[in-house]
């Protein structure tokens, strides 16, 4: 044998001693109770309960030295080497099933773990180790004629009672003293009602089993406050020492237990008592276990809040993050963004005319202010050699920004197929037609058209949905013109009609747009509208078209409570003969 096995064989040898010896002290106290009254048994079997929670905690390993103790522990009792063997295996045998139910079903080493786990203990994990260790030994002690016949059933009763009551009082005990030995922090104030709390019971309990009245309640609400208040130890704790003080007043006569009448009165006691027992113990267990449950659901709760804290909390520092990113992301865009839009604007006002012709007899001026940086509305004015006059052209796109500019832009390049043929603005609102349909969308454009013939002073003019044509006679009454025209749209051509206008000499012609009649009052939300603007250019007729321009921007952002408030771009464009 080397070292090795022989330090494995050492250890196995003082471990079954140390097993076996547990087992014998938990029998001798056993022997001890029984012996205040020899003629009784023993009401509680201990070791039963030490070995299922040796099992408990170290598993198989604990059978060799189980049924060693067991075997010892029988012959003590009957010494017969024949029958203490099979005694102590039926012991062995009994506890070992006990562990099995529990690791194979119960699954919680622990019986105080849950309501559900005390139930089972009860049950599945104490009776039937209990039964086939009592139906072994006491057959055994029968077919050696240590039991006679008649006393058969009345001996498998008591053993079973005792076993199964070293299971429930034994086992839970030693294993709170172990399982939960952390939880708790034993100050001065909690130690001292633990002391008292003992003491309280330990008096009232021998009070209720000395008497014989039944007051057998007295022990119960110590019994419930030291389960309230010091959980899986103070139960276990008082439960022993009940059963201690029941059981000894029982054996030696006295209490409620020990003159019942009974056909088996030698062990009537012994079934009362154990009822009892089993009872008190039952709702201290239960009591604990559902408190223990109600605690952990609690600390599941707060831990999953915890989680919750921090993912949230995690969230949050990653979004304060994102949008810290995103800001500036955004700030580039916007900034770039801005960046194009002035360069937008720079392109729409390069498109609008730069210089305006100087001809004598003729002055000509225009207004253009955008809501936005860049607008929809879009002017021109072009002279011509031949025929021998000037183009005057004004549209609004629908809607505001970026997307009317582009299509104001657009607007611009199709007005060069109307210059090859100045005069035919028939054609001009056309080919505009023709060069929006496809990217116009679901927008619309108003445009007036006009051709001034500089040497017959006929003025010729087509609109395509736009605003009145206005003229300020020589005696300065107002005309409105408005020929027949649709709006240039994706659905149709405008097919405009076109009409030949003579104008004299003083006389002004005004174009603009509907950002003009549409502007808004804040206060009492009226627009500007048609009516008004007459009079206001009636009651301005004698000034020039520069003046008059400006002047109608002037009142039209005055009118909308400044220039903040404008809700379309302002354009107007007037020449005078």
């Amino acid at each position: 044998m080397n070292a090795s096995s022989l330090k494995r064989f050492i250890h196995f040898f003082l471990e079954t001693f140390v097993f076996a010896e547990l087992y014998i002290i938990g029998a001798e106290l056993g022997l001890y109770i029984a012996s205040f009254n020899p003629k009784e048994p023993s009401p509680i079997w201990p070791s039963e309960g030490i070995v299922l929670s040796l099992l408990i905690l170290f598993g198989y390993r604990v059978v060799p030295g189980a049924f060693l103790g067991g075997s010892i522990a029988n012959y003590i009792y009957h010494p017969d080497i024949s029958t203490a063997l099979i005694a102590g295996l039926g012991n062995t045998l009994g506890t070992v099933l006990n562990f099995f139910i529990i690791r194979r079903w119960v699954k919680k080493d622990y019986p105080l773990y849950s309501g559900k786990v005390v139930g089972y203990f009860f049950t599945l994990s104490t009776y039937p180790g209990a039964f086939l260790a009592s139906v072994i030994g006491v057959s055994t002690l029968y077919f050696w004629d240590v039991i006679p016949e008649d006393r058969y059933w009345i001996a498998l009763l008591s053993w079973f009672i005792s076993k199964e009551l070293g299971f429930v009082i034994v086992t839970p005990f030693i294993l709170s003293l172990i399982f939960t030995r952390k939880e708790y922090s034993w100050s001065f104030r909690s130690t001292s009602l633990g002391v008292l709390s003992i003491v309280l019971m330990v008096l009232t309990s021998r009070y209720a089993f000395i008497s014989s009245e039944p007051i057998l309640v007295l022990p119960i609400p110590f019994l419930i406050y030291a389960s309230v208040r010091f959980r899986d130890i103070g139960a276990t704790t008082s439960v022993v020492l009940v059963t201690i003080l029941a059981s000894y007043y029982t054996i030696r006569g006295y209490g409620p237990f020990a003159n019942l009448e009974h056909k088996w009165k030698s062990i009537a006691p012994l079934i009362y008592l154990d009822s009892y027992i089993v009872a008190l113990t039952g709702v201290s267990y239960t009591l604990v276990a559902v408190l223990k449950e109600r605690e952990r659901a609690q600390k599941k709760a707060i831990a999953n809040m915890k989680k919750i804290e921090l993912i949230q909390e995690n969230a949050k520092r990653e979004l304060e993050k994102k949008v810290i990113e995103r800001t500036k992301i955004i700030e580039q865009q916007k900034n770039e963004l801005e960046n194009q839009i002035l360069m937008a604007q720079k392109i729409q006002l390069a498109l609008l005319p730069q210089k305006i012709p100087q001809i004598s007899n003729l002055e000509i001026a225009f207004e253009y202010l955008p809501m936005m940086k860049v607008g929809g509305d879009f002017l021109d004015i072009r002279k011509f050699n031949n025929p021998k006059g000037l183009s005057f052209f004004i549209c609004d796109v629908s809607g505001h920004g970026v997307a009317s500019a582009f299509l104001s832009a657009m607007i611009k390049m199709s007005l060069y197929h109307w210059y090859e043929n100045p005069k035919n603005l028939n054609r001009a609102a056309h080919e505009l037609f023709l060069s929006l349909s496809e990217a116009i969308g679901s927008n619309f454009v108003t445009a007036s058209f006009l051709f001034y013939d500089l040497e017959t002073q006929v003025l010729n003019f087509a609109r395509a949905g736009h605003l009145p044509l206005i003229i300020i006679r020589k005696d300065k009454s107002i005309e409105q013109f408005s020929p027949r025209g649709r709006v240039v749209m994706s659905l149709a051509p405008p097919e405009c009609e076109e009409i030949f206008i003579q104008l004299q000499n003083g006389e002004m012609v005004v174009l603009y747009t509907d950002g003009i009649i549409e502007a808004r009052n804040p206060n009492s939300q009226k627009m500007y509208s048609l009516e008004n603007f007459i009079d206001f250019i009636q009651k301005n007729s004698h000034l020039g078209p520069s003046e008059l321009s400006k002047k109608i921007i002037e009142s039209c952002i005055e009118y909308s409570g400044g220039i903040q408030h404008l809700e379309d771009d302002l354009s107007v464009l007037c020449f005078k003969v």
